[in-house]
Protein backbone atom coordinates (compact mmCIF):
# COMPACT_ATOMS: atom_id res chain seq x y z
CA UNK A 1 0.00 0.00 0.00
CA UNK A 2 2.87 2.35 0.80
CA UNK A 3 4.28 1.99 -2.71
CA UNK A 4 0.89 2.77 -4.26
CA UNK A 5 0.47 5.87 -2.13
CA UNK A 6 3.98 7.08 -2.96
CA UNK A 7 3.20 6.62 -6.66
CA UNK A 8 -0.03 8.57 -6.19
CA UNK A 9 1.87 11.35 -4.41
CA UNK A 10 4.44 11.40 -7.23
CA UNK A 11 1.69 11.65 -9.84
CA UNK A 12 0.17 14.59 -7.95
CA UNK A 13 3.57 16.30 -7.81
CA UNK A 14 4.08 15.72 -11.55
CA UNK A 15 0.66 17.22 -12.35
CA UNK A 16 1.42 20.26 -10.16
CA UNK A 17 4.78 20.81 -11.86
CA UNK A 18 3.20 20.43 -15.31
CA UNK A 19 0.47 22.89 -14.37
CA UNK A 20 3.04 25.51 -13.40
CA UNK A 21 5.77 24.89 -15.95
CA UNK A 22 4.30 23.22 -19.06
CA UNK A 23 3.36 26.40 -20.91
CA UNK A 24 6.49 28.44 -19.99
CA UNK A 25 8.69 25.46 -20.87
CA UNK A 26 6.92 24.96 -24.19
CA UNK A 27 7.27 28.62 -25.14
CA UNK A 28 10.95 28.54 -24.15
CA UNK A 29 11.85 25.34 -26.00
CA UNK A 30 9.95 26.02 -29.20
CA UNK A 31 11.89 27.93 -31.85
CA UNK A 32 10.51 31.25 -32.97
CA UNK A 33 7.98 30.92 -35.74
CA UNK A 34 9.19 31.69 -39.23
CA UNK A 35 7.19 34.67 -40.49
CA UNK A 36 5.02 33.61 -43.40
CA UNK A 37 4.43 35.59 -46.53
CA UNK A 38 2.18 38.55 -45.84
CA UNK A 39 -1.06 37.96 -47.69
CA UNK A 40 -2.69 41.31 -48.15
CA UNK A 41 -6.44 41.05 -48.34
CA UNK A 42 -7.39 44.68 -48.01
CA UNK A 43 -8.88 46.29 -44.93
CA UNK A 44 -12.49 45.40 -44.04
CA UNK A 45 -14.85 47.83 -45.72
CA UNK A 46 -17.36 48.13 -42.86
CA UNK A 47 -16.89 47.86 -39.10
CA UNK A 48 -19.43 47.14 -36.35
CA UNK A 49 -18.64 47.76 -32.67
CA UNK A 50 -20.88 45.82 -30.27
CA UNK A 51 -21.10 46.76 -26.58
CA UNK A 52 -23.22 44.50 -24.33
CA UNK A 53 -24.98 46.30 -21.48
CA UNK A 54 -26.52 44.69 -18.41
CA UNK A 55 -28.05 46.04 -15.21
CA UNK A 56 -26.80 49.62 -15.30
CA UNK A 57 -25.62 51.94 -18.04
CA UNK A 58 -23.79 54.27 -15.65
CA UNK A 59 -20.41 53.49 -17.26
CA UNK A 60 -21.70 54.17 -20.78
CA UNK A 61 -20.89 57.89 -20.85
CA UNK A 62 -17.18 57.23 -20.23
CA UNK A 63 -17.26 54.42 -22.78
CA UNK A 64 -18.75 56.62 -25.50
CA UNK A 65 -16.41 59.47 -24.64
CA UNK A 66 -13.44 57.17 -25.31
CA UNK A 67 -14.69 56.76 -28.89
CA UNK A 68 -14.18 60.46 -29.66
CA UNK A 69 -11.23 60.93 -31.97
CA UNK A 70 -10.92 57.21 -32.74
CA UNK A 71 -10.26 56.17 -36.35
CA UNK A 72 -11.34 52.87 -37.87
CA UNK A 73 -11.19 53.25 -41.65
CA UNK A 74 -12.85 55.08 -44.51
CA UNK A 75 -16.49 54.29 -43.69
CA UNK A 76 -18.74 55.04 -40.75
CA UNK A 77 -18.66 52.98 -37.57
CA UNK A 78 -21.78 51.03 -36.69
CA UNK A 79 -22.12 51.08 -32.89
CA UNK A 80 -24.69 48.74 -31.35
CA UNK A 81 -25.47 48.92 -27.64
CA UNK A 82 -27.01 45.53 -26.98
CA UNK A 83 -29.09 45.55 -23.79
CA UNK A 84 -29.55 42.30 -21.89
CA UNK A 85 -32.86 42.88 -20.14
CA UNK A 86 -33.88 46.13 -18.41
CA UNK A 87 -31.03 48.63 -17.94
CA UNK A 88 -31.10 51.50 -15.44
CA UNK A 89 -29.24 54.82 -15.74
CA UNK A 90 -29.02 54.70 -19.53
CA UNK A 91 -27.73 58.16 -20.55
CA UNK A 92 -28.80 60.22 -23.54
CA UNK A 93 -26.60 59.10 -26.41
CA UNK A 94 -24.28 61.86 -27.67
CA UNK A 95 -23.74 62.65 -31.33
CA UNK A 96 -20.38 61.09 -32.21
CA UNK A 97 -18.81 62.11 -35.56
CA UNK A 98 -18.71 59.22 -38.01
CA UNK A 99 -20.63 56.88 -35.69
CA UNK A 100 -24.08 55.44 -36.31
CA UNK A 101 -25.25 54.45 -32.84
CA UNK A 102 -28.35 52.47 -31.97
CA UNK A 103 -29.74 50.64 -28.97
CA UNK A 104 -30.87 47.04 -29.30
CA UNK A 105 -33.18 45.89 -26.52
CA UNK A 106 -33.26 42.17 -25.78
CA UNK A 107 -34.93 39.92 -23.21
CA UNK A 108 -32.55 38.86 -20.48
CA UNK A 109 -30.65 35.76 -21.57
CA UNK A 110 -27.08 36.53 -20.55
CA UNK A 111 -24.15 38.13 -22.31
CA UNK A 112 -24.04 35.48 -25.02
CA UNK A 113 -27.63 36.30 -26.01
CA UNK A 114 -26.93 40.03 -26.19
CA UNK A 115 -23.86 39.45 -28.38
CA UNK A 116 -25.60 37.02 -30.73
CA UNK A 117 -28.58 39.34 -31.17
CA UNK A 118 -26.30 42.27 -31.95
CA UNK A 119 -24.30 40.31 -34.52
CA UNK A 120 -27.52 39.26 -36.24
CA UNK A 121 -28.62 42.91 -36.39
CA UNK A 122 -25.23 44.27 -37.53
CA UNK A 123 -23.85 44.79 -41.02
CA UNK A 124 -20.07 45.09 -40.55
CA UNK A 125 -17.55 42.87 -42.33
CA UNK A 126 -15.45 43.18 -39.18
CA UNK A 127 -17.09 42.62 -35.79
CA UNK A 128 -15.61 44.34 -32.74
CA UNK A 129 -16.77 43.47 -29.22
CA UNK A 130 -15.98 45.60 -26.18
CA UNK A 131 -17.07 45.37 -22.54
CA UNK A 132 -19.00 48.32 -21.16
CA UNK A 133 -16.48 49.25 -18.46
CA UNK A 134 -13.47 49.17 -20.81
CA UNK A 135 -12.41 52.59 -22.09
CA UNK A 136 -10.52 52.60 -25.36
CA UNK A 137 -7.17 54.37 -25.46
CA UNK A 138 -6.51 56.71 -28.41
CA UNK A 139 -5.74 54.74 -31.56
CA UNK A 140 -7.14 51.45 -30.22
CA UNK A 141 -9.73 50.94 -32.96
CA UNK A 142 -7.32 51.87 -35.75
CA UNK A 143 -4.73 49.40 -34.45
CA UNK A 144 -7.30 46.61 -34.22
CA UNK A 145 -8.67 47.18 -37.72
CA UNK A 146 -5.20 47.50 -39.26
CA UNK A 147 -4.10 43.92 -38.45
CA UNK A 148 -6.91 42.57 -40.64
CA UNK A 149 -5.11 43.87 -43.71
CA UNK A 150 -3.37 40.48 -43.57
CA UNK A 151 -5.69 37.81 -44.97
CA UNK A 152 -4.51 35.07 -42.57
CA UNK A 153 -5.64 37.05 -39.51
CA UNK A 154 -9.07 35.88 -38.43
CA UNK A 155 -9.45 37.36 -34.93
CA UNK A 156 -7.58 39.81 -32.71
CA UNK A 157 -7.37 40.79 -29.05
CA UNK A 158 -6.29 44.11 -27.50
CA UNK A 159 -3.92 44.72 -24.60
CA UNK A 160 -5.48 45.39 -21.19
CA UNK A 161 -4.24 48.15 -18.91
CA UNK A 162 -5.64 48.91 -15.44
CA UNK A 163 -6.50 52.59 -15.19
CA UNK A 164 -6.56 53.12 -11.41
CA UNK A 165 -3.67 53.43 -8.99
CA UNK A 166 -5.23 51.02 -6.48
CA UNK A 167 -5.12 48.17 -9.01
CA UNK A 168 -1.41 47.35 -8.69
CA UNK A 169 -1.92 43.59 -8.33
CA UNK A 170 -4.31 43.48 -11.27
CA UNK A 171 -1.95 45.66 -13.34
CA UNK A 172 0.90 43.24 -12.71
CA UNK A 173 -1.33 40.32 -13.67
CA UNK A 174 -2.29 41.92 -16.99
CA UNK A 175 1.32 42.89 -17.69
CA UNK A 176 2.25 39.22 -17.20
CA UNK A 177 -0.56 38.15 -19.52
CA UNK A 178 0.61 40.62 -22.17
CA UNK A 179 4.17 39.28 -22.00
CA UNK A 180 2.81 35.74 -22.29
CA UNK A 181 0.77 36.68 -25.36
CA UNK A 182 3.84 38.29 -26.96
CA UNK A 183 5.78 35.05 -26.46
CA UNK A 184 2.90 33.04 -27.92
CA UNK A 185 2.84 35.29 -30.97
CA UNK A 186 6.58 34.77 -31.49
CA UNK A 187 6.41 30.96 -31.13
CA UNK A 188 2.89 30.08 -32.26
CA UNK A 189 1.71 32.94 -34.44
CA UNK A 190 -1.54 33.00 -32.43
CA UNK A 191 -2.61 33.40 -28.81
CA UNK A 192 -4.35 30.88 -26.56
CA UNK A 193 -6.26 33.30 -24.31
CA UNK A 194 -8.25 36.47 -24.76
CA UNK A 195 -10.35 39.04 -22.94
CA UNK A 196 -13.55 40.89 -23.66
CA UNK A 197 -12.24 44.45 -23.29
CA UNK A 198 -11.69 44.74 -27.05
CA UNK A 199 -11.95 41.76 -29.38
CA UNK A 200 -12.42 41.47 -33.15
CA UNK A 201 -13.29 38.74 -35.66
CA UNK A 202 -14.12 38.63 -39.35
CA UNK A 203 -17.85 38.27 -39.81
CA UNK A 204 -17.47 35.24 -42.10
CA UNK A 205 -15.71 33.35 -39.27
CA UNK A 206 -18.15 34.19 -36.48
CA UNK A 207 -20.26 31.37 -35.08
CA UNK A 208 -23.18 32.02 -32.70
CA UNK A 209 -21.89 31.92 -29.13
CA UNK A 210 -23.32 28.97 -27.18
CA UNK A 211 -24.73 29.45 -23.70
CA UNK A 212 -22.31 28.88 -20.85
CA UNK A 213 -18.96 29.54 -22.57
CA UNK A 214 -16.27 32.22 -22.21
CA UNK A 215 -17.33 34.29 -25.20
CA UNK A 216 -13.94 35.87 -25.97
CA UNK A 217 -12.13 32.51 -25.97
CA UNK A 218 -14.85 30.92 -28.10
CA UNK A 219 -14.71 33.76 -30.65
CA UNK A 220 -10.93 33.44 -30.97
CA UNK A 221 -11.09 29.67 -31.34
CA UNK A 222 -13.64 30.08 -34.16
CA UNK A 223 -10.88 31.77 -36.15
CA UNK A 224 -8.28 29.14 -35.22
CA UNK A 225 -10.65 26.32 -36.15
CA UNK A 226 -11.12 27.91 -39.58
CA UNK A 227 -7.37 27.92 -40.18
CA UNK A 228 -6.84 31.63 -39.47
CA UNK A 229 -4.64 33.31 -36.89
CA UNK A 230 -5.84 34.71 -33.56
CA UNK A 231 -3.46 37.59 -32.90
CA UNK A 232 -2.48 39.92 -30.06
CA UNK A 233 -2.45 43.65 -30.82
CA UNK A 234 -0.39 45.38 -28.10
CA UNK A 235 -0.82 48.77 -29.82
CA UNK A 236 -4.57 48.58 -29.16
CA UNK A 237 -5.04 49.35 -25.47
CA UNK A 238 -8.26 48.95 -23.50
CA UNK A 239 -8.36 50.58 -20.06
CA UNK A 240 -10.37 48.85 -17.37
CA UNK A 241 -10.94 49.44 -13.66
CA UNK A 242 -9.65 46.73 -11.33
CA UNK A 243 -12.36 44.19 -10.49
CA UNK A 244 -13.83 44.04 -7.01
CA UNK A 245 -11.23 42.45 -4.77
CA UNK A 246 -13.30 40.72 -2.11
CA UNK A 247 -12.38 37.07 -1.68
CA UNK A 248 -15.94 35.95 -2.36
CA UNK A 249 -15.87 37.68 -5.75
CA UNK A 250 -12.42 36.29 -6.55
CA UNK A 251 -13.69 32.78 -5.82
CA UNK A 252 -16.94 33.24 -7.78
CA UNK A 253 -15.14 34.78 -10.77
CA UNK A 254 -12.61 31.95 -11.01
CA UNK A 255 -15.33 29.34 -10.66
CA UNK A 256 -17.36 30.94 -13.44
CA UNK A 257 -14.41 31.51 -15.80
CA UNK A 258 -13.02 27.98 -15.47
CA UNK A 259 -16.39 26.32 -16.03
CA UNK A 260 -17.13 28.53 -19.04
CA UNK A 261 -13.60 28.16 -20.42
CA UNK A 262 -13.74 24.37 -20.33
CA UNK A 263 -17.15 24.49 -22.01
CA UNK A 264 -15.66 26.71 -24.74
CA UNK A 265 -13.03 24.03 -25.41
CA UNK A 266 -15.77 21.41 -25.51
CA UNK A 267 -17.50 23.40 -28.25
CA UNK A 268 -14.23 23.84 -30.20
CA UNK A 269 -12.58 20.38 -30.07
CA UNK A 270 -10.84 20.93 -33.40
CA UNK A 271 -8.62 23.58 -31.78
CA UNK A 272 -7.22 20.88 -29.46
CA UNK A 273 -6.16 18.64 -32.35
CA UNK A 274 -2.36 18.35 -32.30
CA UNK A 275 -2.52 16.65 -35.69
CA UNK A 276 -4.26 19.65 -37.20
CA UNK A 277 -2.81 22.57 -35.24
CA UNK A 278 0.52 21.20 -33.98
CA UNK A 279 2.33 23.41 -31.49
CA UNK A 280 -0.69 25.69 -31.09
CA UNK A 281 -2.85 22.81 -29.83
CA UNK A 282 -0.10 21.78 -27.38
CA UNK A 283 0.06 25.32 -26.00
CA UNK A 284 -3.73 25.55 -25.76
CA UNK A 285 -3.87 22.29 -23.78
CA UNK A 286 -1.05 23.47 -21.51
CA UNK A 287 -2.71 26.85 -20.92
CA UNK A 288 -6.38 25.99 -20.62
CA UNK A 289 -6.28 22.44 -19.22
CA UNK A 290 -2.96 21.64 -17.53
CA UNK A 291 -2.60 25.08 -15.97
CA UNK A 292 -5.96 24.63 -14.30
CA UNK A 293 -5.09 21.18 -12.96
CA UNK A 294 -2.95 22.65 -10.15
CA UNK A 295 -5.66 22.64 -7.42
CA UNK A 296 -6.66 19.10 -8.40
CA UNK A 297 -3.03 18.04 -7.92
CA UNK A 298 -2.99 19.72 -4.49
CA UNK A 299 -6.09 17.83 -3.36
CA UNK A 300 -4.73 14.53 -4.68
CA UNK A 301 -1.32 15.12 -3.10
CA UNK A 302 -2.76 16.08 0.28
CA UNK A 303 -4.99 13.00 0.31
CA UNK A 304 -2.02 10.74 -0.51
CA UNK A 305 0.13 12.45 2.12
CA UNK A 306 -2.51 12.02 4.83
CA UNK A 307 -2.96 8.36 3.90
CA UNK A 308 0.80 7.79 4.13
CA UNK A 309 0.93 9.55 7.51
CA UNK A 310 -1.88 7.38 8.89
CA UNK A 311 -0.36 4.20 7.44
CA UNK A 312 3.37 4.65 8.11
CA UNK A 313 3.75 7.67 10.41
CA UNK A 314 7.34 8.87 10.77
CA UNK A 315 8.49 11.45 8.27
CA UNK A 316 5.21 11.24 6.39
CA UNK A 317 3.42 12.36 9.55
CA UNK A 318 5.70 15.40 9.85
CA UNK A 319 5.06 16.36 6.22
CA UNK A 320 1.31 15.87 6.62
CA UNK A 321 1.23 18.02 9.75
CA UNK A 322 3.23 20.72 7.97
CA UNK A 323 0.81 20.66 5.02
CA UNK A 324 -2.21 20.82 7.32
CA UNK A 325 -0.58 23.63 9.28
CA UNK A 326 -0.04 25.62 6.09
CA UNK A 327 -3.62 25.04 5.00
CA UNK A 328 -4.89 26.01 8.44
CA UNK A 329 -2.84 29.21 8.37
CA UNK A 330 -4.24 30.12 4.96
CA UNK A 331 -7.79 29.48 6.14
CA UNK A 332 -7.06 31.60 9.22
CA UNK A 333 -6.02 34.51 7.01
CA UNK A 334 -9.21 34.08 4.97
CA UNK A 335 -11.25 34.21 8.18
CA UNK A 336 -9.35 37.26 9.43
CA UNK A 337 -9.68 39.12 6.16
CA UNK A 338 -13.31 38.14 5.60
CA UNK A 339 -14.94 36.99 2.38
CA UNK A 340 -16.73 40.27 1.73
CA UNK A 341 -14.17 42.82 2.88
CA UNK A 342 -11.94 44.72 0.47
CA UNK A 343 -8.32 44.12 1.56
CA UNK A 344 -7.70 47.85 1.38
CA UNK A 345 -4.41 48.65 3.09
CA UNK A 346 -3.61 45.14 4.29
CA UNK A 347 0.03 44.23 3.53
CA UNK A 348 0.11 42.41 0.18
CA UNK A 349 2.10 39.54 1.67
CA UNK A 350 -0.90 38.80 3.91
CA UNK A 351 -3.53 39.11 1.18
CA UNK A 352 -1.62 37.00 -1.34
CA UNK A 353 -2.10 33.71 0.56
CA UNK A 354 -5.90 33.94 1.01
CA UNK A 355 -6.19 35.26 -2.55
CA UNK A 356 -4.27 32.25 -3.91
CA UNK A 357 -6.40 29.89 -1.80
CA UNK A 358 -9.65 31.38 -3.11
CA UNK A 359 -8.38 31.35 -6.71
CA UNK A 360 -7.48 27.66 -6.51
CA UNK A 361 -10.73 26.80 -4.70
CA UNK A 362 -12.62 28.60 -7.47
CA UNK A 363 -10.71 26.67 -10.15
CA UNK A 364 -11.48 23.37 -8.42
CA UNK A 365 -15.19 24.23 -8.21
CA UNK A 366 -15.13 25.30 -11.86
CA UNK A 367 -13.91 21.81 -12.76
CA UNK A 368 -16.67 20.35 -10.58
CA UNK A 369 -19.33 22.44 -12.34
CA UNK A 370 -17.98 21.49 -15.78
CA UNK A 371 -17.79 17.77 -15.04
CA UNK A 372 -21.36 17.66 -13.78
CA UNK A 373 -22.61 19.52 -16.85
CA UNK A 374 -23.47 22.85 -15.26
CA UNK A 375 -23.82 25.86 -17.60
CA UNK A 376 -23.30 29.35 -16.17
CA UNK A 377 -25.23 31.59 -18.56
CA UNK A 378 -25.87 34.79 -16.58
CA UNK A 379 -23.41 37.59 -15.88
Amino acid sequence: MTVSLVILLSVAAAIAIAALLALPALLTLLPEREPGARLGGGLPGTVSLIVPVHGSGAALAAKLDSLRGQRWGPGRLELILSLDGPVADLPVLPDLPGVDCRVLRNPRRGKYGALNAAVAASAGELLLFSDLDARLAPGALAAMVAVFAEADVGAACARVAVDREDGLMQARYWDHESRLKAREMARLGSITASNGTLLAIRRVLFRPIPAGVVDDLFVGLCAVGAGRRFVFVPEAVALMPPPARTLRRVFARQRRIVCRGLNALRHCPQALSVRRHGRYALALIAHKVLRRAFPLALVLGLAALLALALHDGGGWLVLALAALGGLGGALGLVAALGLDRDPGRWPRVLTLVPWALCVNAGIAMGWYDFLRGRRVTQW
